[in-house]
């Protein structure tokens, strides 16, 4: 599986399109588990969901040209602020064609 190319800081929860859940919900027995990956920050660091395991993670997909992206853009960070002090965490994976510095000017 090839490593997404831009991602913000889990911090910055700015993000859209499909979502997924990484790990699994108290209740939910039975499911496979979310697939594992790495990841690079736009700081240059790396991560691995192996890290993530046992939370609740929301991952997003999103582009700086998608207009829904940056609309929906409030409330997905004040999601992430209201549940962020019980290990809810956010990854926003920017698609390959931004370039890394419009990606950190939007966050």
């Amino acid at each position: 599986m090839s490593e997404p190319t831009h991602l913000l800081p889990r911090r910055a929860v700015l993000a859209t399109g499909g979502a997924l859940l990484l790990g699994s919900l108290a209740g939910c027995g039975g499911r496979d588990p979310a697939p594992q990956f790495g990841y690079t920050l736009l700081d240059g660091a790396k991560g691995h969901t192996d890290a993530l395991r046992g939370k609740v993670v929301l991952v997003n997909f999103w582009a700086t040209s998608c207009v829904s992206c940056v609309k929906e853009m409030p409330e997905i960070a004040a999601t992430h602020q209201r549940f962020k002090a019980r290990g809810y965490e956010t990854l926003a994976v920017a698609m390959s064609y931004d370039p890394p510095a419009y990606v950190a000017s939007f966050a």
